[in-house]
Protein backbone atom coordinates (compact mmCIF):
# COMPACT_ATOMS: atom_id res chain seq x y z
CA UNK A 1 0.00 0.00 0.00
CA UNK A 2 2.86 2.38 0.82
CA UNK A 3 4.04 2.74 -2.84
CA UNK A 4 0.44 3.38 -3.95
CA UNK A 5 -0.05 6.04 -1.26
CA UNK A 6 3.19 7.76 -2.20
CA UNK A 7 2.30 7.72 -5.92
CA UNK A 8 -1.10 9.29 -5.16
CA UNK A 9 0.64 11.91 -2.97
CA UNK A 10 2.98 12.88 -5.75
CA UNK A 11 0.39 12.83 -8.57
CA UNK A 12 -2.67 14.13 -6.63
CA UNK A 13 -5.10 12.40 -9.02
CA UNK A 14 -8.22 10.43 -8.04
CA UNK A 15 -7.37 7.60 -10.39
CA UNK A 16 -4.57 6.50 -8.06
CA UNK A 17 -6.93 6.04 -5.09
CA UNK A 18 -8.03 2.59 -3.95
CA UNK A 19 -11.81 3.28 -4.06
CA UNK A 20 -12.29 0.10 -6.11
CA UNK A 21 -9.74 -2.03 -4.27
CA UNK A 22 -11.31 -4.92 -2.28
CA UNK A 23 -8.77 -4.33 0.58
CA UNK A 24 -10.19 -0.87 1.26
CA UNK A 25 -12.77 -2.12 3.79
CA UNK A 26 -9.98 -3.76 5.85
CA UNK A 27 -7.84 -0.61 5.72
CA UNK A 28 -10.88 1.45 6.80
CA UNK A 29 -11.18 -0.71 9.94
CA UNK A 30 -7.46 -0.18 10.67
CA UNK A 31 -7.87 3.58 10.18
CA UNK A 32 -10.72 3.72 12.72
CA UNK A 33 -9.12 1.35 15.25
CA UNK A 34 -7.05 2.24 18.31
CA UNK A 35 -4.23 0.09 16.95
CA UNK A 36 -3.72 2.30 13.89
CA UNK A 37 -0.33 1.53 12.37
CA UNK A 38 -0.78 3.77 9.30
CA UNK A 39 1.53 6.75 8.81
CA UNK A 40 0.15 10.17 7.90
CA UNK A 41 0.36 9.72 4.09
CA UNK A 42 -1.16 6.24 4.25
CA UNK A 43 -3.96 7.41 6.56
CA UNK A 44 -4.81 10.31 4.23
CA UNK A 45 -4.69 7.94 1.25
CA UNK A 46 -7.14 5.52 2.88
CA UNK A 47 -9.47 8.35 4.00
CA UNK A 48 -9.55 9.87 0.50
CA UNK A 49 -10.20 6.42 -1.05
CA UNK A 50 -13.17 5.81 1.31
CA UNK A 51 -14.68 9.21 0.44
CA UNK A 52 -14.22 8.54 -3.25
CA UNK A 53 -15.93 5.17 -2.95
CA UNK A 54 -18.90 6.74 -1.10
CA UNK A 55 -19.18 9.44 -3.76
CA UNK A 56 -19.19 6.90 -6.57
CA UNK A 57 -21.80 4.80 -4.75
CA UNK A 58 -24.14 7.81 -4.33
CA UNK A 59 -23.65 8.81 -7.93
CA UNK A 60 -24.40 5.31 -9.22
CA UNK A 61 -27.54 5.07 -7.09
CA UNK A 62 -28.68 8.43 -8.36
CA UNK A 63 -28.25 7.34 -11.94
CA UNK A 64 -30.03 4.06 -11.24
CA UNK A 65 -32.95 5.82 -9.54
CA UNK A 66 -33.22 8.31 -12.38
CA UNK A 67 -33.25 5.49 -14.90
CA UNK A 68 -35.88 3.59 -12.92
CA UNK A 69 -38.02 6.69 -12.57
CA UNK A 70 -37.73 7.29 -16.27
CA UNK A 71 -38.60 3.71 -17.07
CA UNK A 72 -41.41 3.73 -14.52
CA UNK A 73 -42.92 6.89 -15.96
CA UNK A 74 -42.63 5.44 -19.44
CA UNK A 75 -44.23 2.22 -18.23
CA UNK A 76 -47.11 4.11 -16.64
CA UNK A 77 -47.74 6.06 -19.83
CA UNK A 78 -47.49 2.83 -21.82
CA UNK A 79 -50.04 1.11 -19.57
CA UNK A 80 -52.37 4.10 -19.77
CA UNK A 81 -52.03 4.00 -23.54
CA UNK A 82 -52.90 0.29 -23.60
CA UNK A 83 -55.86 0.95 -21.30
CA UNK A 84 -57.17 3.73 -23.55
CA UNK A 85 -56.73 1.55 -26.64
CA UNK A 86 -58.63 -1.32 -25.03
CA UNK A 87 -61.45 0.99 -23.91
CA UNK A 88 -61.58 2.45 -27.42
CA UNK A 89 -61.92 -1.05 -28.89
CA UNK A 90 -64.70 -1.91 -26.43
CA UNK A 91 -66.58 1.24 -27.39
CA UNK A 92 -66.08 0.51 -31.09
CA UNK A 93 -67.44 -3.02 -30.62
CA UNK A 94 -70.46 -1.58 -28.79
CA UNK A 95 -71.21 0.78 -31.66
CA UNK A 96 -70.76 -2.02 -34.19
CA UNK A 97 -73.16 -4.23 -32.24
CA UNK A 98 -75.89 -1.61 -32.03
CA UNK A 99 -75.41 -0.72 -35.69
CA UNK A 100 -75.77 -4.29 -36.98
CA UNK A 101 -79.11 -5.33 -35.48
CA UNK A 102 -80.71 -7.79 -36.20
CA UNK A 103 -77.75 -9.71 -37.67
CA UNK A 104 -75.21 -12.14 -36.22
CA UNK A 105 -72.50 -9.49 -36.51
CA UNK A 106 -74.25 -7.63 -33.68
CA UNK A 107 -74.02 -10.66 -31.40
CA UNK A 108 -70.33 -11.17 -32.13
CA UNK A 109 -69.45 -7.50 -31.63
CA UNK A 110 -71.32 -7.30 -28.31
CA UNK A 111 -69.59 -10.46 -27.07
CA UNK A 112 -66.20 -9.07 -28.08
CA UNK A 113 -66.88 -5.97 -25.99
CA UNK A 114 -68.12 -8.04 -23.05
CA UNK A 115 -65.20 -10.48 -23.21
CA UNK A 116 -62.65 -7.64 -23.33
CA UNK A 117 -64.25 -6.12 -20.25
CA UNK A 118 -64.64 -9.41 -18.39
CA UNK A 119 -61.07 -10.53 -19.19
CA UNK A 120 -59.51 -7.18 -18.28
CA UNK A 121 -55.71 -7.79 -18.19
CA UNK A 122 -54.16 -8.27 -14.76
CA UNK A 123 -51.27 -5.93 -15.58
CA UNK A 124 -53.88 -3.17 -16.05
CA UNK A 125 -55.56 -3.83 -12.70
CA UNK A 126 -54.47 -0.37 -11.47
CA UNK A 127 -55.98 1.25 -14.56
CA UNK A 128 -59.50 -0.17 -14.68
CA UNK A 129 -62.17 1.54 -16.81
CA UNK A 130 -64.97 3.69 -15.47
CA UNK A 131 -67.79 1.50 -14.00
CA UNK A 132 -70.16 3.24 -16.43
CA UNK A 133 -68.53 1.34 -19.28
CA UNK A 134 -69.73 -1.98 -17.88
CA UNK A 135 -73.26 -0.57 -17.57
CA UNK A 136 -73.10 0.58 -21.19
CA UNK A 137 -71.87 -2.82 -22.37
CA UNK A 138 -74.63 -4.49 -20.33
CA UNK A 139 -77.17 -2.28 -22.10
CA UNK A 140 -75.72 -3.30 -25.47
CA UNK A 141 -75.83 -6.99 -24.52
CA UNK A 142 -79.48 -6.56 -23.53
CA UNK A 143 -80.33 -4.72 -26.74
CA UNK A 144 -78.67 -7.44 -28.79
CA UNK A 145 -80.35 -10.22 -26.79
CA UNK A 146 -83.77 -8.81 -27.63
CA UNK A 147 -82.96 -7.35 -31.04
CA UNK A 148 -80.95 -9.95 -32.95
CA UNK A 149 -83.07 -12.29 -35.06
CA UNK A 150 -80.40 -14.12 -37.07
CA UNK A 151 -79.53 -17.34 -35.24
CA UNK A 152 -77.10 -19.10 -37.55
CA UNK A 153 -75.53 -18.88 -40.98
CA UNK A 154 -74.81 -21.86 -43.22
CA UNK A 155 -72.16 -21.16 -45.85
CA UNK A 156 -71.15 -23.67 -48.51
CA UNK A 157 -73.01 -22.92 -51.74
CA UNK A 158 -71.33 -20.88 -54.45
CA UNK A 159 -74.44 -20.38 -56.57
CA UNK A 160 -77.93 -19.11 -55.80
CA UNK A 161 -79.77 -21.25 -53.26
CA UNK A 162 -83.19 -21.97 -54.74
CA UNK A 163 -84.43 -24.89 -52.64
CA UNK A 164 -84.75 -25.38 -48.90
CA UNK A 165 -86.27 -28.21 -46.90
CA UNK A 166 -86.56 -28.96 -43.19
CA UNK A 167 -87.11 -32.43 -41.78
CA UNK A 168 -90.29 -32.82 -39.70
CA UNK A 169 -88.28 -33.22 -36.49
CA UNK A 170 -86.11 -30.22 -37.44
CA UNK A 171 -82.98 -32.37 -37.15
CA UNK A 172 -81.86 -31.75 -40.72
CA UNK A 173 -81.92 -28.97 -43.25
CA UNK A 174 -81.52 -29.56 -46.97
CA UNK A 175 -80.42 -26.89 -49.40
CA UNK A 176 -80.12 -26.93 -53.18
CA UNK A 177 -78.52 -24.32 -55.40
CA UNK A 178 -78.80 -23.51 -59.10
CA UNK A 179 -76.03 -25.99 -59.93
CA UNK A 180 -78.06 -28.83 -58.39
CA UNK A 181 -75.68 -29.20 -55.45
CA UNK A 182 -77.47 -30.68 -52.41
CA UNK A 183 -76.17 -29.94 -48.92
CA UNK A 184 -77.41 -31.54 -45.72
CA UNK A 185 -76.96 -29.81 -42.37
CA UNK A 186 -77.84 -30.73 -38.83
CA UNK A 187 -79.80 -28.39 -36.59
CA UNK A 188 -76.63 -26.71 -35.30
CA UNK A 189 -75.48 -25.84 -38.82
CA UNK A 190 -72.85 -28.57 -39.13
CA UNK A 191 -72.42 -29.93 -42.65
CA UNK A 192 -73.32 -33.64 -42.71
CA UNK A 193 -71.48 -36.36 -44.64
CA UNK A 194 -68.41 -34.10 -44.74
CA UNK A 195 -69.51 -32.43 -47.97
CA UNK A 196 -72.37 -31.69 -50.35
CA UNK A 197 -73.26 -33.95 -53.28
CA UNK A 198 -74.39 -33.35 -56.82
CA UNK A 199 -78.16 -33.50 -57.16
CA UNK A 200 -80.55 -32.83 -60.04
CA UNK A 201 -79.80 -30.79 -63.10
CA UNK A 202 -82.02 -27.84 -63.87
CA UNK A 203 -84.02 -25.49 -61.69
CA UNK A 204 -85.05 -26.94 -58.34
CA UNK A 205 -88.53 -25.72 -57.41
CA UNK A 206 -89.18 -27.54 -54.14
CA UNK A 207 -87.64 -30.06 -51.74
CA UNK A 208 -89.10 -32.09 -48.87
CA UNK A 209 -87.87 -34.73 -46.40
CA UNK A 210 -89.71 -37.94 -45.74
CA UNK A 211 -90.68 -38.51 -42.07
CA UNK A 212 -87.67 -40.70 -41.18
CA UNK A 213 -85.27 -38.29 -42.91
CA UNK A 214 -83.84 -40.98 -45.18
CA UNK A 215 -85.14 -39.60 -48.48
CA UNK A 216 -85.50 -36.25 -50.15
CA UNK A 217 -88.14 -35.44 -52.75
CA UNK A 218 -87.44 -32.78 -55.37
CA UNK A 219 -89.36 -31.05 -58.12
CA UNK A 220 -87.11 -29.68 -60.86
CA UNK A 221 -87.59 -27.95 -64.19
CA UNK A 222 -85.18 -28.20 -67.08
CA UNK A 223 -83.52 -25.01 -68.28
CA UNK A 224 -82.65 -23.79 -71.76
CA UNK A 225 -79.21 -22.87 -73.05
CA UNK A 226 -79.48 -19.47 -71.40
CA UNK A 227 -80.16 -21.02 -68.01
CA UNK A 228 -83.83 -19.99 -67.90
CA UNK A 229 -87.14 -21.82 -67.73
CA UNK A 230 -89.77 -21.63 -70.43
CA UNK A 231 -92.85 -23.28 -71.85
CA UNK A 232 -90.76 -26.21 -73.09
CA UNK A 233 -89.20 -26.90 -69.70
CA UNK A 234 -89.69 -30.45 -68.44
CA UNK A 235 -90.86 -30.71 -64.84
CA UNK A 236 -89.60 -33.79 -62.99
CA UNK A 237 -90.58 -35.31 -59.67
CA UNK A 238 -87.56 -37.06 -58.17
CA UNK A 239 -86.68 -39.01 -55.06
CA UNK A 240 -83.18 -39.05 -53.56
CA UNK A 241 -81.73 -41.59 -51.15
CA UNK A 242 -79.71 -39.54 -48.68
CA UNK A 243 -77.47 -42.45 -47.70
CA UNK A 244 -76.46 -43.55 -51.20
CA UNK A 245 -76.94 -40.02 -52.64
CA UNK A 246 -78.64 -41.61 -55.67
CA UNK A 247 -81.78 -40.43 -57.46
CA UNK A 248 -84.82 -42.53 -58.22
CA UNK A 249 -86.64 -40.70 -61.02
CA UNK A 250 -90.34 -40.97 -60.31
CA UNK A 251 -92.02 -38.98 -63.05
CA UNK A 252 -90.66 -36.87 -65.87
CA UNK A 253 -92.91 -34.48 -67.70
CA UNK A 254 -95.48 -33.53 -65.07
CA UNK A 255 -98.57 -31.85 -66.45
CA UNK A 256 -98.44 -28.13 -65.66
CA UNK A 257 -96.03 -26.46 -63.29
CA UNK A 258 -95.61 -28.11 -59.90
CA UNK A 259 -94.34 -25.68 -57.28
CA UNK A 260 -94.36 -27.63 -54.03
CA UNK A 261 -93.82 -31.21 -52.89
CA UNK A 262 -94.35 -32.92 -49.54
CA UNK A 263 -94.32 -36.42 -48.10
CA UNK A 264 -97.36 -37.91 -46.43
CA UNK A 265 -97.21 -38.53 -42.70
CA UNK A 266 -96.45 -42.24 -43.18
CA UNK A 267 -93.83 -41.51 -45.84
CA UNK A 268 -95.56 -43.75 -48.38
CA UNK A 269 -96.98 -41.04 -50.64
CA UNK A 270 -96.03 -37.68 -52.10
CA UNK A 271 -98.22 -34.67 -52.75
CA UNK A 272 -97.37 -32.02 -55.32
CA UNK A 273 -99.10 -28.70 -55.82
CA UNK A 274 -99.09 -26.53 -58.91
CA UNK A 275 -99.78 -22.86 -59.56
CA UNK A 276 -103.51 -23.40 -60.08
CA UNK A 277 -103.90 -24.93 -56.59
CA UNK A 278 -104.21 -28.46 -58.00
CA UNK A 279 -102.88 -31.12 -55.60
CA UNK A 280 -101.72 -34.48 -56.99
CA UNK A 281 -100.90 -37.61 -54.97
CA UNK A 282 -98.16 -40.04 -56.01
CA UNK A 283 -96.85 -43.32 -54.74
CA UNK A 284 -93.10 -43.88 -54.41
CA UNK A 285 -93.02 -45.56 -57.81
CA UNK A 286 -94.03 -42.30 -59.50
CA UNK A 287 -97.61 -43.40 -60.22
CA UNK A 288 -100.30 -40.77 -59.76
CA UNK A 289 -102.98 -41.88 -57.31
CA UNK A 290 -105.43 -38.99 -57.41
CA UNK A 291 -105.82 -35.32 -58.13
CA UNK A 292 -107.94 -32.60 -56.53
CA UNK A 293 -108.43 -28.88 -56.85
CA UNK A 294 -107.33 -27.27 -53.58
CA UNK A 295 -109.51 -24.42 -52.30
CA UNK A 296 -107.40 -23.16 -49.43
CA UNK A 297 -105.21 -20.15 -48.77
CA UNK A 298 -103.59 -18.21 -51.62
CA UNK A 299 -100.43 -19.74 -53.03
CA UNK A 300 -97.98 -17.29 -51.43
CA UNK A 301 -99.09 -18.28 -47.92
CA UNK A 302 -98.76 -22.04 -48.39
CA UNK A 303 -95.29 -22.45 -46.97
CA UNK A 304 -95.89 -25.30 -44.52
CA UNK A 305 -97.44 -28.62 -45.44
CA UNK A 306 -99.10 -31.06 -43.04
CA UNK A 307 -101.20 -34.15 -43.47
CA UNK A 308 -104.22 -35.43 -41.63
CA UNK A 309 -103.88 -38.47 -39.39
CA UNK A 310 -104.87 -40.84 -42.20
CA UNK A 311 -101.65 -39.94 -43.99
CA UNK A 312 -103.42 -39.27 -47.28
CA UNK A 313 -105.25 -35.96 -47.26
CA UNK A 314 -102.94 -33.00 -47.77
CA UNK A 315 -103.78 -29.59 -46.39
CA UNK A 316 -101.92 -26.31 -46.68
CA UNK A 317 -102.92 -24.43 -43.51
CA UNK A 318 -102.59 -20.82 -42.51
CA UNK A 319 -99.39 -20.49 -40.49
CA UNK A 320 -98.42 -18.18 -37.67
CA UNK A 321 -96.55 -15.78 -39.95
CA UNK A 322 -96.29 -15.51 -43.73
CA UNK A 323 -93.04 -14.19 -45.19
CA UNK A 324 -92.87 -12.08 -48.28
CA UNK A 325 -89.74 -10.52 -49.67
CA UNK A 326 -88.48 -7.94 -52.09
CA UNK A 327 -84.78 -8.07 -52.93
CA UNK A 328 -83.09 -8.36 -49.51
CA UNK A 329 -85.93 -7.25 -47.22
CA UNK A 330 -88.06 -9.81 -45.41
CA UNK A 331 -91.52 -8.94 -44.11
CA UNK A 332 -93.32 -11.24 -41.66
CA UNK A 333 -97.03 -10.75 -41.37
CA UNK A 334 -98.79 -12.23 -38.34
CA UNK A 335 -102.56 -11.85 -38.59
CA UNK A 336 -102.90 -11.98 -34.80
CA UNK A 337 -100.40 -9.18 -34.17
CA UNK A 338 -100.78 -5.47 -34.85
CA UNK A 339 -97.75 -4.93 -37.06
CA UNK A 340 -95.40 -6.69 -39.46
CA UNK A 341 -91.79 -7.55 -38.67
CA UNK A 342 -89.44 -6.12 -41.29
CA UNK A 343 -85.85 -7.35 -41.51
CA UNK A 344 -83.00 -6.21 -43.75
CA UNK A 345 -81.47 -9.66 -44.29
CA UNK A 346 -78.16 -8.68 -45.97
CA UNK A 347 -78.91 -11.23 -48.71
CA UNK A 348 -78.09 -9.86 -52.15
CA UNK A 349 -81.54 -11.15 -53.14
CA UNK A 350 -83.89 -13.46 -51.26
CA UNK A 351 -84.86 -16.46 -53.38
CA UNK A 352 -86.65 -18.68 -50.87
CA UNK A 353 -87.89 -18.68 -47.28
CA UNK A 354 -89.36 -21.58 -45.29
CA UNK A 355 -90.54 -22.00 -41.71
CA UNK A 356 -89.33 -24.62 -39.28
CA UNK A 357 -92.00 -27.18 -38.32
CA UNK A 358 -92.66 -25.45 -34.98
CA UNK A 359 -92.98 -22.05 -36.64
CA UNK A 360 -90.37 -20.49 -34.34
CA UNK A 361 -87.62 -20.18 -36.94
CA UNK A 362 -87.47 -19.02 -40.53
CA UNK A 363 -84.74 -20.12 -42.93
CA UNK A 364 -83.87 -17.86 -45.84
CA UNK A 365 -81.51 -18.23 -48.78
CA UNK A 366 -80.55 -15.97 -51.63
CA UNK A 367 -78.34 -15.34 -54.59
CA UNK A 368 -75.30 -14.92 -52.35
CA UNK A 369 -75.40 -18.66 -51.60
CA UNK A 370 -75.71 -18.03 -47.85
CA UNK A 371 -78.42 -19.67 -45.74
CA UNK A 372 -79.55 -17.67 -42.72
CA UNK A 373 -81.60 -18.95 -39.80
CA UNK A 374 -83.85 -16.41 -38.04
CA UNK A 375 -85.38 -16.98 -34.63
CA UNK A 376 -88.72 -15.40 -33.66
CA UNK A 377 -89.29 -17.06 -30.31
CA UNK A 378 -90.76 -14.66 -27.76
CA UNK A 379 -88.30 -13.19 -25.27
CA UNK A 380 -90.80 -12.96 -22.44
CA UNK A 381 -90.38 -15.21 -19.42
CA UNK A 382 -93.88 -16.60 -19.81
CA UNK A 383 -96.64 -16.37 -22.36
CA UNK A 384 -98.88 -13.35 -21.90
CA UNK A 385 -101.46 -14.06 -19.24
CA UNK A 386 -105.01 -12.75 -19.43
CA UNK A 387 -105.07 -11.56 -15.86
CA UNK A 388 -104.54 -8.06 -14.52
CA UNK A 389 -103.51 -9.22 -11.05
CA UNK A 390 -100.14 -7.80 -10.08
CA UNK A 391 -98.94 -7.17 -6.53
CA UNK A 392 -97.70 -3.66 -5.87
CA UNK A 393 -95.27 -2.29 -3.32
CA UNK A 394 -96.41 -0.03 -0.48
CA UNK A 395 -93.70 2.54 -1.18
CA UNK A 396 -95.85 4.84 -3.29
CA UNK A 397 -96.53 8.23 -1.72
CA UNK A 398 -99.86 9.96 -2.12
CA UNK A 399 -99.55 13.37 -3.77
CA UNK A 400 -102.53 14.59 -1.76
CA UNK A 401 -100.48 14.44 1.44
CA UNK A 402 -97.19 15.73 0.02
CA UNK A 403 -96.01 19.25 -0.66
CA UNK A 404 -94.98 18.96 -4.31
CA UNK A 405 -92.94 22.17 -4.09
CA UNK A 406 -90.28 19.98 -2.47
CA UNK A 407 -89.54 18.62 -5.95
CA UNK A 408 -89.01 21.92 -7.73
CA UNK A 409 -86.55 22.45 -10.56
CA UNK A 410 -86.60 19.06 -12.25
CA UNK A 411 -90.10 18.86 -13.73
CA UNK A 412 -91.74 21.43 -15.95
CA UNK A 413 -95.24 19.97 -15.73
CA UNK A 414 -97.50 18.18 -13.28
CA UNK A 415 -95.92 15.47 -11.10
CA UNK A 416 -98.20 12.43 -11.20
CA UNK A 417 -96.23 9.89 -9.16
CA UNK A 418 -93.81 9.87 -6.22
CA UNK A 419 -92.21 6.68 -4.91
CA UNK A 420 -89.47 5.99 -2.35
CA UNK A 421 -86.70 3.39 -2.48
CA UNK A 422 -86.85 0.33 -0.18
CA UNK A 423 -84.32 1.87 2.25
CA UNK A 424 -86.17 5.24 2.18
CA UNK A 425 -82.98 7.08 1.18
CA UNK A 426 -84.07 7.90 -2.37
CA UNK A 427 -87.23 9.24 -3.98
CA UNK A 428 -88.26 8.99 -7.64
CA UNK A 429 -90.87 11.17 -9.33
CA UNK A 430 -92.53 11.04 -12.74
CA UNK A 431 -94.41 13.79 -14.52
CA UNK A 432 -96.41 14.54 -17.63
CA UNK A 433 -93.35 16.31 -19.08
CA UNK A 434 -91.90 12.86 -19.78
CA UNK A 435 -89.09 13.08 -17.23
CA UNK A 436 -88.35 10.82 -14.28
CA UNK A 437 -86.26 12.45 -11.54
CA UNK A 438 -84.25 10.95 -8.70
CA UNK A 439 -83.89 12.74 -5.34
CA UNK A 440 -82.14 12.09 -2.05
CA UNK A 441 -84.03 12.01 1.26
CA UNK A 442 -83.58 15.78 1.62
CA UNK A 443 -85.20 16.31 -1.80
CA UNK A 444 -81.98 17.32 -3.56
CA UNK A 445 -82.06 16.42 -7.24
CA UNK A 446 -79.62 13.61 -8.09
CA UNK A 447 -80.52 12.77 -11.68
CA UNK A 448 -83.02 13.39 -14.46
CA UNK A 449 -83.93 10.49 -16.73
CA UNK A 450 -85.24 11.80 -20.04
CA UNK A 451 -86.74 10.02 -22.99
CA UNK A 452 -90.54 9.95 -22.77
CA UNK A 453 -91.78 12.57 -25.21
CA UNK A 454 -95.44 11.75 -24.54
CA UNK A 455 -95.20 11.57 -20.76
CA UNK A 456 -93.98 9.06 -18.16
CA UNK A 457 -96.61 6.65 -16.85
CA UNK A 458 -95.00 4.67 -14.03
CA UNK A 459 -91.80 4.33 -11.99
CA UNK A 460 -90.65 1.54 -9.63
CA UNK A 461 -87.56 0.66 -7.58
CA UNK A 462 -86.21 -2.88 -7.56
CA UNK A 463 -86.33 -4.65 -4.16
CA UNK A 464 -82.62 -3.98 -3.55
CA UNK A 465 -82.97 -0.35 -4.65
CA UNK A 466 -80.21 -0.69 -7.27
CA UNK A 467 -82.47 -0.45 -10.32
CA UNK A 468 -85.22 1.93 -11.31
CA UNK A 469 -87.88 0.89 -13.83
CA UNK A 470 -89.75 3.55 -15.80
CA UNK A 471 -92.49 3.36 -18.42
CA UNK A 472 -94.00 5.91 -20.76
CA UNK A 473 -96.86 6.45 -23.15
CA UNK A 474 -94.56 5.34 -25.98
CA UNK A 475 -95.00 1.68 -24.84
CA UNK A 476 -91.37 1.44 -23.71
CA UNK A 477 -90.18 0.36 -20.27
CA UNK A 478 -86.61 1.21 -19.30
CA UNK A 479 -84.26 0.04 -16.56
CA UNK A 480 -81.78 2.47 -14.99
CA UNK A 481 -78.78 1.82 -12.75
CA UNK A 482 -79.35 4.03 -9.70
CA UNK A 483 -75.65 4.39 -8.87
CA UNK A 484 -74.30 5.31 -12.31
CA UNK A 485 -77.57 6.86 -13.59
CA UNK A 486 -77.07 4.88 -16.81
CA UNK A 487 -79.79 3.05 -18.74
CA UNK A 488 -79.30 -0.71 -18.44
CA UNK A 489 -82.11 -2.22 -20.51
CA UNK A 490 -85.22 -1.51 -22.53
CA UNK A 491 -88.40 -3.53 -23.04
CA UNK A 492 -90.98 -2.79 -25.74
CA UNK A 493 -94.67 -3.53 -25.45
CA UNK A 494 -96.52 -4.33 -28.66
CA UNK A 495 -97.49 -1.42 -30.85
CA UNK A 496 -101.18 -1.32 -30.00
CA UNK A 497 -100.60 -1.62 -26.26
CA UNK A 498 -99.59 0.96 -23.68
CA UNK A 499 -97.75 0.16 -20.44
CA UNK A 500 -99.98 1.10 -17.51
CA UNK A 501 -98.15 -0.38 -14.53
CA UNK A 502 -94.80 -1.87 -13.60
CA UNK A 503 -93.60 -3.98 -10.72
CA UNK A 504 -90.61 -6.13 -9.81
CA UNK A 505 -90.82 -9.67 -8.52
CA UNK A 506 -89.74 -10.13 -4.90
CA UNK A 507 -86.33 -11.45 -5.92
CA UNK A 508 -85.86 -8.60 -8.40
CA UNK A 509 -85.21 -10.98 -11.29
CA UNK A 510 -88.41 -10.30 -13.22
CA UNK A 511 -90.29 -7.20 -14.27
CA UNK A 512 -94.06 -7.33 -14.71
CA UNK A 513 -95.70 -5.03 -17.26
CA UNK A 514 -99.45 -4.47 -17.38
CA UNK A 515 -100.81 -2.96 -20.58
CA UNK A 516 -104.09 -1.29 -21.42
CA UNK A 517 -105.49 -4.62 -22.65
CA UNK A 518 -105.09 -5.95 -19.09
CA UNK A 519 -102.40 -8.42 -20.18
CA UNK A 520 -99.45 -9.09 -17.89
CA UNK A 521 -96.05 -9.72 -19.45
CA UNK A 522 -93.02 -10.87 -17.49
CA UNK A 523 -89.49 -9.94 -18.53
CA UNK A 524 -86.21 -11.28 -17.18
CA UNK A 525 -83.85 -8.89 -15.41
CA UNK A 526 -80.46 -10.24 -16.43
CA UNK A 527 -76.99 -9.35 -15.18
CA UNK A 528 -73.88 -8.79 -17.28
CA UNK A 529 -72.88 -12.45 -16.84
CA UNK A 530 -76.43 -13.68 -17.56
CA UNK A 531 -76.49 -11.73 -20.80
CA UNK A 532 -73.10 -13.11 -21.83
CA UNK A 533 -74.44 -16.64 -21.32
CA UNK A 534 -77.55 -15.78 -23.34
CA UNK A 535 -75.48 -14.23 -26.13
CA UNK A 536 -73.11 -17.19 -26.30
CA UNK A 537 -75.95 -19.70 -26.33
CA UNK A 538 -77.42 -17.76 -29.26
CA UNK A 539 -74.28 -17.88 -31.43
CA UNK A 540 -72.54 -21.03 -30.16
CA UNK A 541 -73.62 -23.21 -33.12
CA UNK A 542 -72.48 -20.53 -35.55
CA UNK A 543 -69.08 -20.19 -33.83
CA UNK A 544 -68.50 -23.94 -33.76
CA UNK A 545 -69.62 -24.85 -37.28
CA UNK A 546 -69.25 -21.93 -39.68
CA UNK A 547 -66.02 -22.28 -41.70
CA UNK A 548 -65.59 -18.54 -42.26
CA UNK A 549 -65.31 -17.45 -38.62
CA UNK A 550 -62.12 -15.66 -37.60
CA UNK A 551 -60.12 -17.79 -35.18
CA UNK A 552 -60.24 -15.14 -32.44
CA UNK A 553 -64.04 -15.00 -32.65
CA UNK A 554 -64.34 -18.78 -32.60
CA UNK A 555 -63.11 -18.76 -28.99
CA UNK A 556 -65.33 -15.91 -27.74
CA UNK A 557 -67.44 -18.27 -25.64
CA UNK A 558 -64.86 -20.85 -24.58
CA UNK A 559 -65.09 -19.93 -20.88
CA UNK A 560 -68.79 -19.05 -20.81
CA UNK A 561 -71.21 -21.57 -19.33
CA UNK A 562 -73.94 -23.05 -21.49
Amino acid sequence: MTPAAQEWKSQQQAKFLWHANPRLDLLKKVLNSEDNWLNQVEAEFVERSVKRKNFNTRRNWGVAIAVMLGLGTGLVFSLIGQRDALIGQIKADRQAAEGNLPHLEASLASLRAAKSLKDWPGYLSLFKPDPKLKIQVTKTLHKVAYGVRERNRLEKHQGTVIGLGISPDHSRIASVDTTGLICLWDRSGKLLNHDCFQGPEGWVLSVSFNPDVSSLATITASVDSDGGMGADSIVTLGLWDLETQQQVELNQGLRGWAWEVSFSKDGEQLASKDGSDRVSWWNLLGEQISENQFKGEPQFSMLDKIYSSDGKTATFPEHKRFPSSYKNTLVLDNPSEPSDITIETNHTWIEIAVFSPDGQQLITAGRDGIIRIWDFKANEVTDPSDTPKVSYSSDEVSLDSLDTTLFSGCHSRIIDQVISSPNRKLVATSATDGNVCLWDSDYNELAKFKGYANGAMDVRFSPDGKLLATAGLDRIAKLWDVETKEQVAEFNAQEKYRVLDLNFSRDGKQLAMVDNDQIVRLWKIESFDDLMVRGCNWVRDYLENNPNIEESDRHLCDNVNK
